[in-house]
């Protein structure tokens, strides 16, 4: 698979998510506007099958979630409304980043030692060489977002190949 097309799946992935998130809170507003079965079936998913609660936070969550980028409020979310949601969105993610970034790194010299991504994140001790791409014993904003950049980049790759395979066995059938 190319770049390119690794690059176009990311915002095609959270375009899709964007829309099934739509269609579910407009169902779960009682809305005019129809949803498809496919987006039904996501706002309804209970992945601990526990009942009620799980589906409860996620129908609370995609509510949260289109509102913010539906910002006149008209049930559907056009372009410029993506564009700008999506912007407020991952700001908001680099604030955060930023502020647990600050707070962790306890003694202020702009990186992370392994006691302190241990103090501040187990995931990020867990796997604190694979992420520290210079092995100087520190980890970077830089490094841990090309660490992140990373993932996402082979999440869409694995999952692309999956469907490769996918389309190849139903070939063979």
């Amino acid at each position: 698979m190319s770049t390119h097309s690794v690059r176009a799946a990311l915002p095609f992935a959270a375009l899709v998510l964007l829309l099934g998130l739509g269609a579910a809170h407009a169902q779960s507003r009682q809305s005019s506007t129809p949803s498809t079965k496919a987006a039904a079936a996501a706002a309804s998913a209970d992945d601990d099958e526990d009942g009620n609660a799980q589906k409860e936070r996620r129908a609370r969550y995609v509510a949260r979630a289109f509102d913010r980028f539906d910002t006149n409020h008209d049930g559907q979310i056009d372009r410029e409304e993506f564009a700008v949601g999506l912007g407020k969105y991952l700001d908001r993610q680099r604030n955060a980043f930023n502020r647990d970034f600050k707070a962790a790194d306890a003694n202020g010299d702009g990186k992370l030692s392994k006691e302190e991504a241990s103090d501040a994140n187990p995931v990020l001790a867990e796997h604190f060489e694979d992420i520290d791409a210079n092995h100087d014993g520190f980890l970077t904003k830089s490094e841990i977002r090309a660490s992140i950049r990373e993932q996402q980049t082979r999440v869409t790759v694995e999952g692309d190949d999956q469907d490769d395979d996918a389309g190849t066995a139903a070939k063979k059938d």
